[in-house]
């Protein structure tokens, strides 16, 4: 695909502690991805490290939450509230952690107050 030109998304969700994260995105370094994924439950050091890391025109966009999960396996892992609730969470952690942007189910983006951060560099 680079020798194509052709812009690559890295969909790799990335999630660990923030040295293994910063280290796996140094290492996609020569694929020079337009794009990759880490998800925002991750935490903000590991989303900061994540941003640190990536090559300077790499776009670092955080998955909020898998849309196969619901409200069960929220109780399930010790969060509280609905899924919408964790998605504007993870937003706004992803947010102030830098992030480029965010990956949601396209039912989250037609909630208006999921529209409450402007993009990047806005």
């Amino acid at each position: 695909m680079a020798k194509l030109g052709l812009p690559i998304f890295l969909d790799l969700k990335l999630h660990d502690i923030p040295n293994t994260v910063a280290k796996a995105i140094q290492a996609l370094g020569p694929l020079e991805p337009a794009i990759l994924t880490v998800h925002a439950s991750g935490g903000r050091a590991m989303l900061e490290d994540a941003k640190a890391a990536a090559p300077l025109n790499t776009k670092v966009v955080a998955v909020t939450m898998l849309t196969s999960l619901d409200a069960d396996d929220l109780t399930a892992t010790g969060i509280t509230g609905n899924a919408h609730d964790q998605v504007l969470r993870l937003t706004d952690l992803a947010h102030e952690a830098g992030i480029d942007g965010i990956v949601c189910s396209g039912e989250e983006r037609r909630r208006p107050e999921a529209r409450r951060h402007p993009p990047r560099g806005a």
